[in-house]
């Protein structure tokens, strides 16, 4: 790898550490407000991602010495930057598949995080025997060089995360259309009745499915690197760009909390316990709410 490719390289992963320690500390700011499990297992992840952009930093920005100059140190180090891939990326994409099959009903929620976890674990299988194999050498500059895609394991763990994310977002999507679908049947004969519980709906639900999405690009746009360089090696290194890039909007997709989801959580909260039979209970509680709105007496 040339001084120029490294140093390319080098400069994303320090951009993204800033974006990482700025997630960390907004999780960070949550969790002190709101201690719950939710919270905490976010602050986890961005902790965990914000230490491997760290550790992968350090390991292509400074020499072999740095590491004890030695094959063996090299590797260690290489593993520990591993070691907090696996750590958030476990978290987070757990977080996303308890939050996308929240909709879902019964035997069929089940059955779907069974198999997401089973993706999951196929996965990380993948990638850890790759981990374990990687090929590790000095090269002639005195940098540490190792090769995470030993026999394409890397590449088979990360398309069987991108179907996990792809599965994901249709598992949360397709009932949150259809529950939105019904309710706004039922109130059809109630103008304007629950019209803002169904926007707040909407807009959670929107927030949810961009930030899959955001996922989904982050594994799909590297293979697209190729073709936009087309072997150019003075670019070489921004293909590196590819596993930040990934572990970043994977961190997205579960961690970063905004407005619009604070104010929409218990809307999103009810919603996931609305069935046929209950649909018209919106429309009731949004007519109490507008009849305590028009009695409130006026200054």
């Amino acid at each position: 790898m040339s001084f120029a490719v490294r140093d390319q390289i080098f400069f994303i992963c320090g951009v993204f550490t800033v974006l990482s320690a700025q997630n960390t500390i907004v999780c960070v700011d949550r969790w002190v407000k709101n201690n719950k499990l939710m919270e905490q297992a976010q602050l986890f992840a961005s902790a965990n991602q914000l230490a491997n952009t760290l550790f992968l930093t350090c390991f292509i920005g400074l020499p072999a010495s740095s590491f004890g100059n030695t094959v063996n140190g090299c590797y260690l180090w290489s593993a520990g930057t591993c070691f907090f891939y696996f750590s958030f990326q476990e978290v987070s994409a757990s977080i996303l598949i308890f939050r996308a099959t929240l909709l879902m009903k019964g035997i069929w929620q089940v059955v779907a995080r069974i198999f997401g976890f089973a993706l999951l674990l196929a996965s990380f299988s993948s990638v850890l025997a790759g981990v374990i194999m990687q090929p590790t050498f000095i090269d002639a500059n005195g940098f540490c060089v190792v090769s995470f895609n030993w026999n394409n394991t890397n590449d088979i763990g990360k398309q069987i995360l991108l179907v996990l994310y792809i599965l994901i977002l249709l598992c949360f999507l397709i009932p949150l259309i259809g529950h939105v679908v019904q309710v706004s049947k039922t109130m059809a004969n109630t103008p304007g009745k629950g019209m803002s519980s169904i926007k707040r709906i909407a807009t959670a639900g929107t927030v949810f499915g961009v930030r899959t999405c955001l996922a989904i690009l982050g594994f799909l746009v590297p293979h697209l690197f190729p073709l936009i360089f087309g072997g150019n090696s003075s670019w070489g290194g921004l293909q590196g760009l590819s596993f930040v890039l990934q572990n970043y909007f994977a961190l997205v997709a579960s961690t970063i909390p905004d407005k619009a989801e604070s104010m929409n959580a218990p809307a999103v909260k009810g919603f996931t316990r609305i069935s046929a039979g209950k649909a018209e209970n919106l429309s009731n509680n949004e007519s109490k709410m507008d009849r305590t709105h028009k009695t409130e007496p006026r200054a």
